[in-house]
């Protein structure tokens, strides 16, 4: 019977101190949470007139890697992997559309997917009209991490309130 490499033990906590040393005893601080996108999306795109408008999960199965306009409604989003009351909006959006199916604004994995404040006070349960590519199932995070797999919009060329 071959041997592997050792096993590497995690460090346990010395009688009144901590494994790292501070002596504090006390559970390692959460990570800190990422930082919110500074950035914005112009409220126009030309030739958005002529590009398909996506307002149903239907719609947006038929259009899976297209660009498209998705109308629905700014919605926050709690994207956390083990969902317990009460949500919890750390800036991660989604549109609602017509039929209730709901797509996020970005993949919660992309640099940008966690929404300036101010974009989500001023469109919070507002229609609007989003250009971008939509997925039926939202491109995995590049760097091999879990990630929802729904319905997503990607590369957005703008954002607008609708009247």
């Amino acid at each position: 019977m071959t041997s592997g490499p050792p096993i590497k033990q995690r460090p346990t906590a010395p009688a009144g101190g901590s494994a790292d040393g501070s002596g504090s005893g006390a559970a390692s601080a959460a990570p800190a949470p990422r930082a919110r996108s500074t950035k914005t999306y112009p409220d126009t795109f030309d030739g958005a007139a002529s590009l398909p408008a996506v307002a149903s999960a239907a719609d947006v199965g038929a259009n899976d890697g297209a660009q498209v306009r998705l109308v629905g409604t700014y919605t926050e989003l709690d994207a956390r992997m083990k969902q317990a009351p009460p949500p919890v909006y750390a800036g991660h959006v989604a549109i609602v559309l017509g039929d209730g199916s709901q797509v996020t604004l970005l993949p919660v994995w992309h640099k940008d997917a966690l929404r300036p404040e101010d974009e989500i006070a001023q469109l919070r349960g507002q229609q609007v009209e989003v250009v971008g590519t939509v997925f039926k199932r939202a491109p995995a995070d590049p760097r091999g991490g879990a990630s929802p797999i729904g319905p997503a919009i990607f590369d957005i060329k703008s954002l607008r309130a609708l009247p």
